[in-house]
């Protein structure tokens, strides 16, 4: 007769400062979920646990227990995945159509609720969160059914899921009378970036004459992208500045020069648009020019991945310009690259790596 699982959290107010990036393998910062080694014996007890992942330097949340019984649960598999849930939260997850649900790497997941066929799904959900769950990645390392009933019998997840955007992450574990233990090491981000900007100021109104430099990573600055690839937004809430860049019409944004540019959004037919403001401080008119010297994006969803440019803009048109240079890198983890995986039937492969591979 099973006995009484454990559900662990580790977050307090849940995803209400920016935060992000968990990782020991790339660096950054290494957010431990809970102190000592806590393992699922899979005739006595099952764990479930989750933690804010924080920029470095920054403590990681105190673990917090919720005590369950297989009766205060519900778990079942579904058409192609899993769902589990408690009284004050769930998880969801969900393998591509060409692949059946089980032990494997899901890479680039998103939202279970609405992912694409093509997509592996991940949805995680605690009462009264302020996460939004967007995807991220994650891991089954075991998954047992009954043969007869098909009742899910024993079940090891890690997953990493973003809330929102790329710069809020959850990082979690789930083990279901699972020998398997939690404190192995944890599933590393799907996203980093880095850079920084720099802004000569002059006698105008958004610098009020002052220099600025400000360094871009995962956890302080938001990027957006116009979904049609024309323009793109850097937004930095930490440290009050944002910079944006936008191509004519709705031609893709490109390397280049771009002269003859307006305040983005509101550019007239044929003009590029700019726009940096800082700490509330903004134009309402905007003439400048801009060069775009590098950017790529990335294969799967479009998303910048290099960026490079200089430019200057002139406030209302008449004041003293400004200069500044923008320089930024991202990457997505998302497993081993094509080249390197030994594929096994079934298992899909996208233009860079596969989304759902034999990671054991």
């Amino acid at each position: 007769m099973r006995t009484d699982g454990v559900f662990i959290t580790g977050l307090g107010a849940m995803i209400k400062v920016p935060a992000r990036v968990l990782v020991c393998k790339f660096a950054v910062a290494c957010v431990l979920l809970a102190t000592g080694s806590v393992a699922a014996n899979a005739a006595e007890a099952g764990v479930m646990r989750f933690v804010q992942a924080g920029p470095p330097g920054v403590p990681a949340p105190a673990a917090i227990s919720e005590a369950f019984s297989d009766a205060q649960i519900t778990l079942a598999p579904t058409q192609n995945g899993v769902s589990i849930a408690g009284a004050t939260w769930s998880l969801n997850l969900e393998s591509t159509q060409a692949r059946p649900f089980g032990p494997a790497c899901y890479e680039r997941a998103r939202r279970a609720s609405s992912a694409p066929v093509n997509r592996p799904g991940l949805e995680f959900s605690y009462s009264g969160s302020a996460c939004s769950p967007i995807g991220g990645r994650y891991r089954v390392l075991e998954y047992q059914q009954d043969p007869g009933s098909h009742a899910v019998d024993r079940l090891a997840v890690d997953f990493y899921q973003y809330c929102g955007d790329l710069n809020h992450a959850i990082v979690g574990n789930v083990r279901y009378h699972s020998a398997i233990p939690v404190d192995a090491e944890s599933l590393s981000p799907m996203f980093s970036a880095s850079g920084s900007v720099y802004v000569l100021g002059n006698s105008e109104y958004v610098t009020q004459g002052d220099n600025y430099t400000f360094a871009i990573d995962a956890f302080n600055t938001q990027v957006m992208p116009d979904a049609t690839g024309s323009a793109i937004l850097f937004s930095s809430p930490a440290n009050a500045w944002q910079l944006s860049f936008a191509a004519p019409g709705a031609m893709p944004l490109l390397p280049g020069d771009y002269e003859s540019a307006q305040k983005t959004g509101y550019q007239q037919d044929g003009h590029p648009g700019l726009d940096y403001d800082m700490a509330a401080r903004a134009c309402t008119q905007i003439s400048g020019d801009f060069n775009v010297d590098t950017i790529t994006r990335d294969p799967v969803d479009n998303f910048p991945t290099t960026f490079f440019a200089t430019f200057t803009q002139s406030c209302e048109a008449t004041s003293p310009a400004i200069t500044g240079v923008i320089a930024y890198a991202a990457s997505f983890e998302s497993g081993p690259l094509v080249d390197d995986v030994i594929h096994v039937g079934g298992f899909d492969a996208d233009k860079d790596w596969p989304l759902v591979w034999q990671c054991q």
